[in-house]
């Protein structure tokens, strides 16, 4: 696995989820700068947060995290989803984008990020 030495925005509601996601990037070498556990909070977060990347559940407290991720899709800030639910569950406009479903190893984070950075370059 290769180390991503990179600043993360973690969007997770989820208290046990979140640990698990921290450790996952801490073991890549990554950073999280800010973790929020609202669609309130990830919305006013996603406009200010400096970072390099983000990893944001779909579904914060019953709701879709949609607007937040337009967000950081307008700021030109790469994410990948994490959600508990299928691939199906996203919503057509959101597919093309990456998502790892819970529960999910280092590995399998690790992957999906690197490939969604790589698809940057």
């Amino acid at each position: 696995m290769r180390t991503l030495p990179r600043r993360a925005f973690v969007v997770e509601d989820e208290y046990f989820v979140l640990l698990d996601i921290k450790d996952a990037l801490t073991r890549m070498g990554c950073v999280v700068v800010h973790a929020v556990g609202s669609l309130r909070e990830a919305m006013e977060w996603a406009a200010k947060v400096e970072a390099d990347f983000a990893v944001v559940d779909v579904n914060v407290k019953g709701e879709k995290v949609y607007p937040a991720a337009e967000i950081l899709k307008e700021r030109g800030l790469p994410f990948v989803f994490c959600t508990g639910y299928d691939q199906e569950y996203l919503d057509p406009q959101w597919a093309d984008y990456p998502s790892i479903q819970k529960p999910f190893s280092v590995e399998e984070l690790a992957i999906a990020i690197e490939k969604w950075l790589a698809s940057l370059n």
